[in-house]
């Protein structure tokens, strides 16, 4: 379950996690190991969210956009909502933006794959 559906439960005591699956513990679950801390090296599956632009956009338009993002993320009552909702804001740059995209691809390509994953209609 993402943090966003389970934080809630956790804090009430309906459920309890085991781990988190990022590479690094949540700020907001400190005290939970990583999926790699529990003998699952390397596991890091996270959800993401980003700030999208239309191909063309320029490149000052894109560096101001990342600029003011990151400083709004900065905040510390930005910050401090974004735990409570369970999520972790990062301010990669756009370039790593990319990177991570381009990675997260081919693994979640042979996911839907090999489980047999099809559209809905």
């Amino acid at each position: 379950m993402t943090p966003i559906t389970s934080l809630s439960l956790i804090r009430e005591g309906k459920i309890r996690p085991l781990a988190v699956t990022s590479l690094k513990r949540a700020p907001f679950l400190a005290d939970i190991p990583t999926m790699d801390e529990s003998g699952f090296p390397g596991f890091d599956v996270t959800v993401w969210f980003g700030l999208f632009v239309p191909a063309g956009t320029s490149a000052v338009i894109i560096e101001r956009l990342h600029r003011e993002t990151v400083k709004i993320m900065a905040l510390p009552d930005v910050r401090d909502k974004f735990h409570a909702m369970g999520i972790v804001p990062l301010h990669n740059t756009p370039a790593e933006f990319v990177d991570v995209i381009k990675a997260g691809t081919p693994y979640w390509a042979r996911v839907i794959k090999d489980t047999g994953i099809k559209p809905v209609d």
